[in-house]
């Protein structure tokens, strides 16, 4: 089978009754800057009320705080990078932070709402998305000089001028047409 088809049979199955799939990458490898994963569950809990849109965790392994949730999907556990490759395929957007799988998106012209550090050496300048429909969003200029840990790999971007769920949120509806 094709992989483009093959991404057509997992989206089907995926989204059920719904429209739009949605991926949500919690992880980073401590790669660069990251929500915590309860800042993920807030999202996850804020776009389960919109009808459209179905939410799989595209992560490799189960973050903690979802182990409980039934409900969720997570097709990537135990693929190869190759299987979950043709899993994001089948996303109409994904959420993350500046990660390979946010590259693998974008290279597969999937929508990607991204978070990013405005440091040079992090800055969606350098490791943006390139060639699809993307938001890149920062924490708000002033924001690393008052709360930056020192580390940007330990930054989760919360607090005041950081970058909110309700943040995230908007630009998901935005970039898949919801209002």
């Amino acid at each position: 089978m094709k992989k483009k088809e093959e991404s057509a049979k997992i989206k089907k199955k995926l989204l059920g009754d719904k429209k739009l799939l949605v991926g949500i990458h919690t992880s980073s490898g401590k790669s660069a800057p990251n929500w915590t994963t309860e800042s993920y569950v807030q999202l996850i809990e804020e776009l389960n009320k919109i009808p459209e849109i179905e939410i799989v965790v595209t992560d490799n392994e189960k973050p903690k705080a979802l182990e409980t949730n039934a409900e969720l999907k997570f097709p990537n556990i135990d693929k190869t990078l190759r299987e979950s490759i043709v899993n994001f395929n089948s996303l109409d957007l994904l959420v993350s932070a500046s990660t390979g799988p946010m590259h693998i998106c974008s290279a597969l012209d999937i929508k990607t709402v991204a978070m990013f550090c405005p440091l040079n050496v992090l800055s969606p300048k350098l490791w943006g998305p390139l060639g699809n429909e993307s938001t890149e969003i920062l924490p708000s200029e002033n924001y690393c000089q008052i709360k930056c840990p020192g580390d940007p790999k330990k930054c989760t971007f919360e607090g005041e001028g950081g970058i909110s769920v309700e943040k995230v949120k908007s630009e998901v509806l935005k970039l898949l047409k919801i209002s």
